[in-house]
């Protein structure tokens, strides 16, 4: 009778240890988990930021030019080129770019609003299923580059 009631206490003793074990460990593997989702996250929203700062700097290297007659160069605006006889407007980067990394991509959408002033810029980075998107709006792109806004949107 005494060894029934050993085992009986050990066995619920044992019993209540490996439920609060499993407890601790299930809570642990959804911190690790919650924590793993967050850095995932992050990675993504940066690799959007990447490619933003990417297609600030293809704007900058390669704008858009008024070419054609005499006075053609000294035209900075889409319109007015277009306007002025023997003009025409040309070049200048445009996005439409998928930039891969070792931990994901970043895609640059084409880029909106095209002459040398008002633009925006959208980015999306990717890390796994985890995707993050961000805009720029750009009130001037020549002869210097004026950033309005950079935020995230859904």
């Amino acid at each position: 009778m005494k060894g029934y009631i050993a085992i009986t206490t050990i066995l619920i003793i044992l019993a209540i240890v490996t439920l609060i074990i499993l407890t601790l460990s299930s809570s642990s593997i959804f911190e690790a988990s919650s924590g793993l989702d967050y850095s995932l996250s992050q990675e993504s929203y940066y690799l959007a930021l990447a490619c933003s700062e990417y297609s600030l700097f293809q704007l900058v290297n390669n704008p858009p030019q008024c070419v054609g007659g005499d006075n053609c160069s000294t035209i900075y605006n889409k319109t007015d080129c277009q306007s002025e006889p023997g003009c025409s407007w040309s070049g200048g980067y445009s996005g439409n770019e998928v930039l891969n990394f070792l931990n994901g991509s970043c895609t640059i959408n084409s880029i909106s609003d095209t002459g040398t002033q008002q633009r925006t810029i959208q980015t999306k980075g990717q890390v796994k299923d985890y995707v993050k998107k961000i805009e720029v709006r750009i009130d001037r792109v020549f002869p210097e580059i004026i950033v309005k806004s950079i935020k995230e949107i859904p």
